[in-house]
């Protein structure tokens, strides 16, 4: 995994935002009972994600145009969203800490 392409946080999904995460918190304890598969987001715990939400004071909310939005800065034009609210809140903590493009392994972009 040394190609890295950037992408947009908008489009960060399954294991490229599972990776963007652990870029900034390191390795997520993966749901007890799952299969330990590396860098997926979509397997996050519930309570990984609450944990998250609770650490950098995430605001979520039901969006208009998608299901979730959230946002760390409170600002309407900062907010990220998301189909779920793990991944709309993953997504504001990594445009809050990383930026609205991240760099991310090609293989991670499928």
């Amino acid at each position: 995994m040394t190609d890295l392409i950037e992408v947009k946080t908008a489009d960060l999904v399954g294991e490229a935002l599972g990776w963007a995460i652990e870029q900034i918190e390191g390795p997520l304890p993966k749901p007890a009972g799952q299969l330990q598969l590396a860098f997926c987001a979509d397997s996050f715990a519930t309570d990984v994600v609450e944990r998250l939400i609770e650490k950098y004071c995430v605001w979520i909310d039901r969006g208009a145009h998608v299901p979730w939005v959230a946002s760390i800065k409170l600002d309407p034009f900062e907010r990220e969203g998301g189909g779920t609210r793990e991944h709309a809140a993953c997504r504001a903590i990594v445009a809050n800490r990383i930026g609205r493009t991240v760099q991310v392994p090609k293989e991670l972009m499928r």
